[in-house]
């Protein structure tokens, strides 16, 4: 099993980061400053992505053609946008138009029509699920590492058992893990006798990787280890110095 560990600056170093993380986290001009900025990474990454799947299946060009649209479309208005709320209405309908065009990239037999998560039906939510999760732990192990306190954000809301700033920082990475997840099926990777439905009564059909297919995935996921973590790591001190250089309005003391 992999053990990691993080050297975190000192308390007092530490402390103000997170002072700060905690005022930007209350300030609405600073959160739609950091919303927009990171989903201006995201939905360049995946006009990235999607251009590359444009290229490469000429089967679905009119389709991926729209999804561009969609997605050059949403960039723009993120510009104007003027509220947490709309950026997050921008995202959504740039995400969901690659998701409703990744249901006729993927295999037919995997039953992929949306992204459903908790439980996934599917082989190819399954395996985003599983990747995001991936991902998400990259992230929390990131945060720590340059000091930054994973549970603050500023795009996801705290919450109980949430790192809301891994969520934060990983955003940027989900085009590109999508479109690794899309490779592996595409190129018979896995399929879908990798998997196995279990079905419950309450939660309906869950569908999860066999045994042997999980070590099989680990070892490919180590492969990307490296390059993602890198990226993470990048984002996370891109925030942390700017958050060392933001002076805020602190929180005055009345108890003299």
């Amino acid at each position: 099993m992999r053990r990691s560990f993080a050297i975190i600056p000192p308390g007092s170093v530490l402390a103000n980061l997170r002072l700060k993380q905690l005022i930007l986290s209350g300030d609405t001009q600073q959160r739609i400053h950091w919303v927009r900025r990171g989903l201006q990474i995201k939905l360049q990454y995946l006009y990235k992505q999607v251009l590359r799947c444009h290229i490469r299946r000429s089967d679905h060009r009119r389709l991926l053609t729209r999804v561009l649209g969609t997605i050059a479309k949403c960039r723009k208005e993120l510009l104007d946008a003027g509220d947490v709320g709309t950026l997050r209405g921008l995202e959504g309908k740039a995400q969901q138009a690659w998701f409703d065009a990744l249901r006729y990239l993927m295999p037919a037999s995997l039953g992929f029509t949306s992204r459903q998560r908790q439980p996934p039906p599917d082989p190819v939510n399954a395996l985003l699920s599983l990747t995001y999760t991936q991902i998400y732990l990259l992230a929390w192990e990131a945060c720590l590492m340059v000091g930054l306190d994973p549970a603050i954000g500023f795009f996801h809301e705290c919450a109980a058992n949430r790192q809301s700033l891994a969520c934060d920082l990983m955003e940027p990475l989900h085009p590109t893990a999508e479109l690794w997840v899309l490779q592996l099926f595409n190129q018979q990777v896995f399929r879908s006798r990798d998997f196995s439905v279990q079905t419950s009564s309450n939660s309906g059909n869950s569908c999860y990787l066999s045994a042997s297919a999980l070590k099989r995935y680990q070892l490919l996921f180590e492969r990307q280890r490296s390059p993602w973590k890198r990226l993470l790591l990048k984002c996370c001190r891109v925030f942390r110095d700017q958050l060392n250089q933001w002076e805020p309005r602190w929180p005055t003391n009345n108890n003299g």
